[in-house]
């Protein structure tokens, strides 16, 4: 046995299995320990503390407060509504009255939009210019056969 100890490919070889052997023991109890480890941790951070814990009374004063904030807004949202309904009607009246008071007019009148194009002529001004509809004509076109 001592000719055996002394050789040093067999010792190379008892070192290697034993580092092996202490390695292939160690690796596993190493995981499970960190396994368990990191178990614990993610256990803790999921796990929610009393102090942080809503009580029922803040649930539902927070509840009836957004359903509050809910019903105000759905009131702004109709009133929002009926104004803007309101302003249509009162457009669409402010446009009739003024065609009205256009078409009865005795002095012609054109109308442009930024485009310069005729927007709107009353009876006076398409006889005295001569067009049936001057609607859509540029200003140059309009006045191109009138004379003063």
């Amino acid at each position: 046995m001592d000719k055996l100890l002394q050789n040093p490919e067999f010792m190379r070889i008892a070192m290697t299995v034993a580092i092996g052997t202490l390695f292939f023991i160690a690796l596993p109890l190493f995981g499970y320990f960190l396994y368990r480890k990191l178990k614990q941790e993610i256990h803790d951070e999921a796990s929610i503390p009393e102090t942080t814990r809503i009580s029922k009374e803040d649930a539902v004063f927070s509840y009836a407060a957004y359903e509050g904030l809910l019903r105000r807004a759905n009131a702004q949202e109709k009133e929002l509504e009926r104004l803007r309904r309101s302003e249509r009607e009162r457009s669409v009246e402010s446009a009739s009255m003024s065609e009205a008071v256009l078409s009865n007019l005795g002095s012609g009148v054109l109308l442009f939009n930024p485009a310069s194009l005729v927007r709107q002529a009353n009876p006076a001004a398409r006889s005295l210019l001569g067009y049936a509809s001057p609607t859509g004509l540029h200003a140059r076109d309009a006045f191109r056969g009138a004379s003063a």
